[in-house]
C-alpha cells in the first residue's frame, strides 16, 4: 500500500467507515511488519486522547458538542454539526499520522524525516508550539510545514493559509515564513500572515517588532523586492495587479486570533462568503448576483454556527433576504 492508501484505510478503520476490502488491505499491512503495528497503536492513542498540541481546538469541539442538543429538531443542522465533529477528529489523526509516517514509513529519506506537517480543515482552528518555542495559532483551511528541529542559519517553514505567530527571539537565526513564491523574514515579533492560493491578496499584519515582506521579482527564486512593515500596520500584496498597499491594523485583531471573533466593516457579501466557506465548511451560493456587491458591518464568532452569521446578515440588510440549506451549500437570494 502506498502512503495515501495507508492514510485512507487507517482513518477509515478508526472512523468505522472502511469497506471489507479496505479492512483486508489494512490487516495485510499490519501483519507485514511490526513497525506498522506500532504505528497503528500510536494512532489509536492519538484518536482516543487529544494531544497537548491541539488543546485549544479540543475546547472548541466541546462547544460544538454542547450545541448539538440545541438543534436536534432540525436534522440538517444536526448532520452538519456531526460532520464538523467527525472532521475535527480526523484533524487529530492527521497531525499524528503525518509525523509517524515521516518517522517510520520513510526511513533513510532525510528530507521527509526533517519535517512535520499540520493541516487544519475548514471549520477548525488549532495551536502549536514550534521547536524554538515560537507559538502559532493556525486558522481553517491552512497547512503548516515545519522542521522537527531548526538547524542551520535560519528558522524556515512553509505556510498555505492563515496563521498568527509569536516568534521566539533569536538574532542569530532569522525566522522565515515561505508563502508560495513570497516570504516573510523576522527576528522576533508578533504578526499574522494570510496567504490562501485562491485569493489575490497576500497580507501581513505586524503587532510588534520588525518584519520584511519579500515579493518575488521575476522568475528567479532568488530575486525579491523587499518592503518593511511598520508595527501596527498591515501590508497587502495584490497578485493580480502586482501592487502593495499599507494600512493600519483594524480593530479586533486579537479578538479574532485569540477569541475567534471576526469583525467586518464595509465588507462585500462576496468577500464574506469566502471566509464563511473556510470557517464553517459551507459554500454560499448567490441566487441573485446583485447580493455579491452588498456591503455589511458586524461581527460573528467562528465557534458559532452558520445560522448565527446568516441571521445577522438578514437583520442588518436593508433589503430582505432569504436562504435555504442543502447539504453543505447555503443558497441566498432576495426575498420575493
Amino acid at each position: 500500500m502506498d502512503s495515501k492508501n495507508i492514510w485512507q484505510n487507517v482513518s477509515g478503520k478508526l472512523a468505522g467507515e472502511n469497506t471489507k476490502e479496505q479492512d483486508a488491505a489494512l490487516d495485510e499491512w499490519l501483519q507485514a511488519e511490526k513497525t506498522n503495528r506500532n504505528i497503528f497503536e500510536r494512532l489509536l492513542e492519538i484518536w482516543n486522547y487529544n494531544p497537548a498540541q491541539v488543546q485549544d481546538t479540543s475546547r472548541m469541539y466541546q462547544k460544538f458538542r454542547n450545541r448539538v442538543g440545541q438543534f436536534e429538531h432540525t436534522s440538517r443542522v444536526h448532520n452538519f454539526v456531526s460532520y464538523g465533529l467527525r472532521i475535527s477528529a480526523i484533524l487529530l489523526l492527521l497531525v499524528g499520522m503525518t509525523i509517524l509516517i515521516q518517522k517510520f514509513i520513510l526511513p533513510g529519506n532525510e528530507t521527509q524525516l526533517a519535517y512535520n506537517e499540520i493541516f487544519v480543515p475548514k471549520g477548525n482552528r488549532t495551536f502549536v508550539v514550534l521547536p524554538d518555542s515560537t507559538k502559532v495559532w493556525i486558522s481553517n483551511s491552512t497547512k503548516l510545514k515545519y522542521p522537527h528541529e531548526f538547524s542551520g542559519k535560519t528558522r524556515e517553514l512553509f505556510l498555505t493559509g492563515e496563521a498568527y505567530f509569536e516568534v521566539a527571539h533569536n538574532k542569530h537565526k532569522p525566522f522565515i515564513v515561505n508563502i508560495g513564491a513570497n516570504r516573510i523574514k523576522v527576528l522576533g515579533t508578533k504578526f499574522s500572515v494570510t496567504a490562501y492560493p485562491e485569493d489575490n491578496l497576500v497580507r501581513a499584519d505586524l503587532i510588534s517588532g520588525k518584519i520584511q515582506f519579500d515579493i518575488r521579482s521575476g522568475e528567479s527564486s532568488k530575486n525579491y523586492k523587499s518592503f518593511f512593515v511598520t508595527p501596527g500596520h498591515s501590508m497587502e500584496f495584490n497578485k493580480a495587479t502586482n501592487t502593495i498597499t499599507d494600512s493600519e491594523i483594524p480593530e479586533g485583531f486579537y479578538d479574532y486570533w485569540l477569541h475567534g471573533l471576526y469583525a467586518f466593516k464595509n465588507e462585500s457579501l462576496e468577500s464574506l462568503a469566502r471566509k464563511v466557506k473556510r470557517i464553517y465548511n459551507v459554500e454560499i451560493i448567490f441566487e441573485d448576483e446583485y447580493l455579491k456587491s452588498k456591503r455589511y458591518n458586524g461581527s460573528f464568532s467562528v465557534d458559532d454556527n452558520i445560522f448565527n452569521f446568516i441571521e445577522a446578515i438578514k437583520q442588518t440588510s436593508v433589503e430582505p433576504v432569504e436562504y435555504r440549506l442543502d447539504g453543505n451549500k447555503l443558497f441566498i437570494n432576495l426575498k420575493k
